[in-house]
């Protein structure tokens, strides 16, 4: 009878268990270790190339903003009128209390254009005028900054189909009917686009769907036409700013009226079940919260004014390296919960995204 082993059979099992888990955990700090080099080259290769390029000279150069009656645009076009920019300012209402503020507070350099982003005339009028400003003035149109848009919020049952087309004709559709349209004055001087998107871009919650969807369009585009105009020299960034609804006029409050009104023109006209499902209250109850409140003052209210992102799209205008995403935090709190959730976004699987998303929003 042959003797029994020195060391038992089942030990020489547990021995390269322990030995495969001690090599995969090797190889896990190895790519984590390779991954935080690859990050830190890029960014101190980034700062560095930065750091040695003199910033763009603004002199001679000219940019169009669209949506300059209120809010990012028009402190935008006040901005970079001081940046010394020729600032071309798309505003719906021309002849409006915006338009007349933005001239009686600013120099020469600003020129207010008529636009109406879900008009192909329009824009094509807004282009012809740009045009001829640049030709006669000695200019380049150097940038194109993307900014008109408005909100909509409410269930998906009671959105109809024309509030939902008409959220992403001015959000979405109006970014490409402009970019489209003034592409070839961008060629000529390698400008760059500029697209003020949202965290609603990237995380989408309930209420917003209209909202989200023309965000997230908007997202897609960019990116797609970042990459083809790459070639031309072309830059393309987008801007996803936070909670910044208290100091623009996303919660203004005719049109968080006029969103009630629609919203109880939808619940009037729908199917009895619809309106057994939701209530008046439930329509009311939306416009109570943090966000869309504009007396709200609590830690989840909204940045007190935009200078967070006028300042980031202002540097990115004259950044010689601009980045192809800026996510701009905005909240009175310590944190914005908005751009921490996009930030996690891509990292954690949908329940745990839902969850957290519910919790906060």
């Amino acid at each position: 009878m042959d003797p029994p082993p020195l060391i038992p059979v089942e030990y020489y099992r547990y021995i390269l268990i322990g030995l495969g888990v001690y090599f995969l955990w090797i190889n896990i700090i190895l790519i984590v270790t390779l991954i935080t080099l690859s990050i830190a080259a890029f960014y101190g290769t980034r700062y560095y190339l930065k750091r040695n390029k003199p910033k763009i000279d603004v002199k001679g150069k000219a940019i169009f903003i669209t949506g300059c009656d209120t809010g990012f645009g028009f402190d935008l076009a006040l901005l970079t009128n001081d940046q010394g920019f020729i600032v071309f300012a798309g505003c719906l209402k021309p002849d409006g209390s915006g338009a007349k503020n933005l001239q009686s507070r600013s120099s020469d350099r600003i020129q207010i254009v008529p636009l109406d982003v879900t008009s192909d005339d329009s824009v094509a009028n807004a282009l012809q005028c740009v045009t001829d400003a640049c030709q006669s003035r000695k200019l380049e149109l150097w940038g194109v900054v993307n900014n008109a848009g408005i909100n909509y919020v409410g269930p998906i049952e009671l959105n109809s189909l024309q509030q939902i087309d008409r959220v992403c004709d001015i959000n979405l559709f109006g970014t490409v009917r402009v970019t489209k349209a003034f592409l070839s004055l961008l060629r000529q001087s390698q400008g760059r686009v500029i697209n003020i998107s949202s965290e609603r871009g990237v995380i989408f919650r309930a209420l917003s769907a209209a909202y989200c969807m023309s965000k997230a369009g908007m997202e897609t585009f960019s990116d797609s036409l970042r990459l083809e105009m790459a070639r031309f020299g072309i830059k393309v960034s987008i801007v996803e700013p936070g909670h910044y609804g208290q100091c623009t006029a996303i919660v203004a409050k005719n049109l968080i009226d006029h969103n009630k009104k629609t919203l109880h023109e939808e619940f009037e006209s729908s199917p009895e079940g619809v309106k057994y499902t939701y209530c008046k209250y439930d329509i009311d109850s939306i416009f109570a919260s943090a966000d869309f409140s504009p007396e709200y003052k609590g830690p989840r209210s909204s940045h007190e004014n935009t200078l967070p992102v006028i300042n980031c799209i202002a540097n990115c205008l004259i950044d010689p390296l601009p980045r192809e995403r800026y996510i701009v935090g905005g909240t009175r709190g310590w944190y914005d919960p908005r751009t921490i959730c996009s930030i996690l976004k891509p990292i954690l699987p949908d329940k745990y995204m839902d969850m957290v998303i519910n919790y906060y929003f």
